[in-house]
């Protein structure tokens, strides 16, 4: 696959992923943040493809948001801290078994989410805007 192609199908599923965060919200907060966090991890995938950089491992995605997207000054920080509390609450949400993830993180995942994905569709509009479903 060509890197927009690529790019695309990773959107593809961020969409999706962040469509069942908000259709599971309120009701199932384990599986939201785990949704909200794959919304990201997909979103930022894409965006990442497009610039033809591919990962396979959810670390080096989360340490290319910092390196690529934080650190040059293309995201604020808030958003590197947003995608390591969605990769925490995910954690939780899919292998927690003692404390499962509330309601109220569960709502703020879906938001950090949100902001998130609508961070990678404002970088490349041209691709991201006309494929654009579960955004305001």
């Amino acid at each position: 696959m060509n890197p927009q192609a690529t790019a695309l199908a990773f959107w593809r599923k961020a969409q999706e992923d962040l469509g069942a965060g908000q259709k599971l919200s309120p009701g199932y907060p384990n599986v939201v943040a785990s949704r909200s966090y794959y919304a990201a991890f997909h979103a930022v995938s894409a965006l990442l493809a497009l610039r033809g950089a591919a990962y396979v491992k959810h670390e080096a995605v989360r340490t290319a948001v910092h390196r690529d997207l934080v650190r040059p000054g293309e995201w604020p920080a808030e958003y590197g801290n947003n995608y390591d509390r969605l990769m925490a609450l995910r954690h939780v949400g899919d292998y927690g078994t003692d404390i499962p993830v509330s309601e109220e993180d569960a709502a703020h995942a879906l938001e950090c989410a949100t902001v998130l994905v609508k961070a990678v569709r404002d970088a490349a509009p041209e691709v991201f805007v006309e494929a654009t479903q579960a955004l305001p």
